[in-house]
């Protein structure tokens, strides 16, 4: 069984000049899913693991998609993805291994394209 294979991109930092107001600051790290009131019934907890994905009305043998999970919390994990998901499409989630071993079903409710051609995806436990 083969897997899709998520790659993360090099990490570049570029700090900014001290002429830069705070508002320009934070304006430069604001988090893009933070348009908005926050509608979420529990704390998001920062993580940093592989994950894997099968499509629920997928066959056995399609491939697995390995995903970076980036947060999780009791109703829902967020999701860092090579490919695009559908919204609305169901999936088989595992996260993590050994003792910190998840295994759930998930929707996808968000799927948004980042600059670095990756995509930032949320999906809801059910």
């Amino acid at each position: 069984m083969s897997a899709t294979k998520f790659s993360m991109p090099e990490m570049t930092s570029t700090f900014p000049t001290s002429s830069r107001n705070s508002d320009q600051l934070s304006n430069l790290f604001a988090d893009a899913s933070s348009d908005g009131p926050e509608r979420r019934r529990s704390v998001r907890e920062p993580m940093v693991t592989r994950g894997q994905l099968r499509a629920v009305m997928g066959l056995q043998s399609d491939p697995l998609l390995e995903v970076l999970v980036v947060d999780v919390s009791l109703h829902g994990v967020g999701l860092r993805s090579a490919e695009s998901l559908q919204v609305g499409d169901l999936y088989h989630v595992e996260i993590g291994a050994g003792p910190l071993h998840l295994t759930s079903r998930a929707r996808v409710v968000r799927c948004r394209l980042r600059r670095d051609g990756n995509f930032d995806i949320g999906a809801e436990f059910c």
